[in-house]
């Protein structure tokens, strides 16, 4: 269908109030993005940049290495040219020819050399099955596994297992689905803290006092887990889960299963398969 229009010229300084406005987005946008938790489930992902094999040959890990001071200075200017105030971190090269990495608090974006073209989103390395960004937002959000208190975890496993902290919900699905694979797994010693959603799930707090205040409480996590059993109300101290919430957004973790590894990464949502799990633990 054809429509009729009239050609209306407009004034010079609205394409000016256009353009800052736009400017004025962007920076709005990259601040928000900061505080957002970039490996929580609701976050949505902004673009996606590919890397195919023939653009980045076989990986090497100087690859992510740092640009060298000359370079990284000129990147750096141009981006502070065109987002003035805007705090940047380290500037690394990527995979992708005349693409940088840029670090801006927690929150990982994509320039050009010229600093004027930025990309909010995730790069992939199909070749590799590898997030790069995913990667890249892990070591950022990295903790210090002597800041979990383990006193208000539940404990399982052997203690010269490969070490993983769990942040669960007992009426989570997802949380539900990783116990039960991780029923029969081996060589894991797991510190489950109790972390009810009571937002999206009205019981879990209850469930949650149910199983702190039973006298085997991983026995009992484990019949609620698995069996859907239904535990008399806890009648203990169970000032351990506001700790345990309170911890959790401390580490930016905001929905479950939030996994921890033993050298500090942090994991939204269950894996896949018990093989993932262990490739994941077993990653430094």
């Amino acid at each position: 269908m054809e429509t009729m229009t009239k050609d209306v010229r407009e004034p010079k300084w609205i394409k000016w109030l256009a353009l800052a406005i736009a400017f004025a987005i962007i920076l709005i946008f990259m601040a928000v993005s900061a505080e957002a938790c970039p490996s929580g489930p609701n976050v949505r992902q902004h673009a996606t940049m590919i890397v195919p094999r023939t653009t980045m040959g076989p990986f090497r890990e100087d690859v992510q290495s740092t640009v060298s001071g000359t370079t990284t200075a000129t990147v750096r200017q141009h981006i502070q040219s065109t987002l003035p105030g805007t705090t940047i971190g380290a500037i690394r090269k990527t995979p992708m020819a005349g693409v940088y990495e840029i670090q801006m608090g927690k929150t990982i974006a994509y320039t050009n050399s010229q600093g004027k073209l930025f990309i909010v989103g995730h790069m992939y390395d199909p070749s590799h099955n590898r997030d790069l960004t995913a990667e890249r937002l892990a070591d950022l959000h990295r903790i210090q596994w002597k800041d979990l208190p383990l006193k208000d975890a539940i404990i399982s496993g052997p203690k010269n297992g490969v070490k993983m902290a769990v942040f669960t919900d007992p009426e989570c699905p997802y949380c539900r689905h990783l116990e039960t694979m991780m029923k029969g797994m081996k060589g894991i010693r797991i510190y489950t803290f109790l972390f009810p959603l009571e937002s999206i799930h009205p019981q879990a707090r209850a469930m949650a006092e149910s199983i702190w205040c039973a006298k085997n409480r991983h026995k009992a996590l484990l019949s609620v887990m698995l069996d859907g059993k239904t535990l008399k109300s806890g009648t203990c101290d169970t000032s351990v889960i506001d700790r345990n919430i309170q911890l959790a957004r401390k580490f930016g973790i905001n929905g479950t299963p939030g996994l921890i590894s033993g050298t500090g990464r942090i994991s939204a949502g269950s894996p896949q398969s018990k093989t993932a799990l262990r490739a994941w633990l077993a990653q430094k």
